[in-house]
């Protein structure tokens, strides 16, 4: 059967975020619902970070897939950015957290940068204290045109979690790609592939505590607003029940 022919028999459609929506809706002919992650939104805040001040050091932290179809080549170009700027004196460390087969198969190449250090991936009942006792989380996606074409209207799982942790994130990634671009609404984003921009925008954000504070705040508010489990659950069931 051919999909646009599962796709006119369908009840109801539905994507994973606005971006895959509106291309689904201009390539099918018919209108899809936006659903993605939604967490317990009093949870997640009773838990978040309340204090912004630099930890010593300053940890940047990725949690999340190593792809080279994805994000893998950013998450090489924040862990040079990292060496480099502690080679300037700067205290700070790269910490990641992948699925255990990528981090075994990952963990010598990004060691062999200065200050990184590769984790298995957490337990789920850790990610949000993990996410709250870091300085800086990050949003990578690749640059190049084969990971741009497979990720563009993919939306992490995670990014709820980072927007409710009181983390601030720094997005590093083209601003065509679905998590970008909604990454600009409450993240601080480098959308060029330039390691030095990438550095300086590192330094930026350690060194301004209430710029993190501000961002943190940001993400909390729309977090609330779109990704609210009470909400998103109520207009689930309701697009069913239709």
């Amino acid at each position: 059967i051919k999909l646009d022919e599962l796709m006119a028999g369908a009840a109801n459609s539905f994507g994973i975020c606005q971006a895959m929506c509106d291309a689904y809706e201009n390539r099918y002919g018919r209108r899809f619902l936006p659903f993605h992650n939604a967490l317990d939104s009093e949870d997640w805040l009773l838990k978040s970070r309340k204090n912004w001040q630099a930890g010593r050091p300053f940890q940047l932290l990725y949690s999340g897939a190593l792809m080279p179809k994805s994000q893998l080549q950013s998450v090489f170009d924040v862990a040079h950015a990292i060496a480099a700027l502690r080679r300037e004196g700067k205290d700070f460390v790269f910490n990641i957290y992948a699925p255990w087969y990528a981090a075994a198969r990952y963990r010598n190449d990004l060691e062999r940068y200065d200050g990184v250090k590769v984790f298995d991936a957490p337990q789920t009942m850790e990610i949000e204290s993990l996410f709250a006792g870091a300085d800086l989380l990050l949003l990578p996606i690749n640059f190049d045109d084969e990971s741009v074409r497979y990720i563009k209207y993919s939306m992490p799982t995670k990014v709820p979690a980072y927007m409710f942790s009181g983390t601030p994130t720094l997005a590093y990634g083209p601003e065509s790609v679905a998590s970008v671009k909604y990454a600009k609404a409450w993240a601080y984003c480098v959308t060029d592939k330039n390691k030095n921009a990438l550095a300086n925008a590192i330094k930026t954000l350690a060194g301004d505590e209430i710029l993190r504070e501000k961002l943190a705040k940001k993400a909390q508010k729309l977090a609330k607003e779109k990704h609210n489990a009470i909400k998103v659950r109520a207009d689930f069931h309701k697009a069913f029940a239709r």
